[in-house]
């Protein structure tokens, strides 16, 4: 359950691209459970593809948990297909963009909520249990407000966080940590960050002066896990 706190009278405005947080992520897959539907042709190849390399790494590395494997592979795969910045080119030539899983797999393109939406259908295919995690970032003004999702997976007795957008976790004390413990040690995060640094879309945040992860020190973020979680409004003055 979402809820939503408002502790002033004041006018409060609140920024639509931040509520329905890159709104391309859909719940289908994660709440009908995947792993008892027919995945469509091109989610199909890719779990195919997935489970050949889960397979062949489980067998060479038989302490490494089997959800650790899977998971990153999901991320690797998922980050490399579905692309923000084939997303952003058919947006600047107006051309229709993905919404549905199949479509973001045929398209080669997507956002972060695109790329969760896949990475919780296919890890349902695994039998992982995953949850979506929503960052809502608070800036000075809305214009400054903006949002992101990743991926929580439960393995080991703990949660294990996953931005697919980045290929990023956060490897502390030798484990991955969960989106608490980066919020919890931000500054630990930051140096424990692995990030698939080559991506473009990565390269062209930096050198906008964006930072990725910024949601692993920002002053003020509330976050959803698995939707449940509490949003607060903020005044923007007024009456």
């Amino acid at each position: 359950m979402i809820s939503i706190q408002n502790n002033s009278h004041a006018k409060i405005s609140v920024l639509l691209s931040v509520l329905s947080i890159c709104t391309m992520f859909h719940s289908g897959g994660h709440e009908l459970h995947a792993q008892d539907m027919q995945p469509e042709p091109k989610t199909k190849e890719l779990i195919e593809l997935i489970r050949s390399e889960v397979d062949q790494l489980s067998e060479r590395s038989v302490s490494v948990n089997p959800a650790y494997i899977t998971s990153v592979s999901i991320m690797n795969h998922i980050q490399r297909i579905v692309s923000p910045l084939q997303y952003s080119v058919l947006k600047t030539r107006g051309e229709q963009t993905p919404s549905t899983v199949e479509q973001c797999l045929t398209a080669k393109a997507g956002i972060c909520g695109n790329q969760i939406a896949c990475f919780l259908q296919i890890a349902e295919h695994f039998e992982l249990r995953v949850r979506p995690v929503e960052f809502y970032l608070h800036g000075e003004t809305p214009q400054e407000n903006s949002s992101h999702i990743c991926a929580e997976v439960f393995y080991d007795s703990d949660w294990h966080l996953f931005d697919v957008t980045w290929g990023t976790y956060f490897l502390l004390n030798d484990e991955i940590a969960s989106a608490s413990e980066i919020r919890n040690s931000p500054a630990k995060a930051r140096e424990a960050a692995i990030t698939n640094q080559t991506d473009q879309w990565y390269l062209h945040w930096r050198r906008s002066g964006l930072d990725p992860l910024v949601y692993v020190d920002h002053k003020s973020v509330d976050i959803l896990r698995g939707r449940n979680g509490v949003i607060r409004l903020r005044s923007t003055g007024g009456s």
